[in-house]
């Protein structure tokens, strides 16, 4: 998995600056990488200045994740 958080830089870079994309592309990897659990109780909301945003389901998992 580390290798392909690893990639994302170069594909990104690879396809121009698209602040749409790249976010869009951020999301898909999330989805892909977190998991049915993660994938049920959270949901990535914004992806800015290589930060990414996601939303909880409650303060727990804000605590934990």
């Amino acid at each position: 998995m580390e290798q392909l958080f690893g990639a994302i830089p170069a594909v990104l870079g690879g396809l121009g600056a698209n602040d749409g994309i790249d976010e869009a592309i951020v999301f898909a990897v999330w989805q892909r990488c977190a998991g049915q659990l993660l994938n049920e109780r959270t949901k990535p909301i914004e992806f800015f200045e290589n930060r990414l945003v996601v939303a909880v389901a409650d303060e727990t998992w804000q605590r934990h994740i």
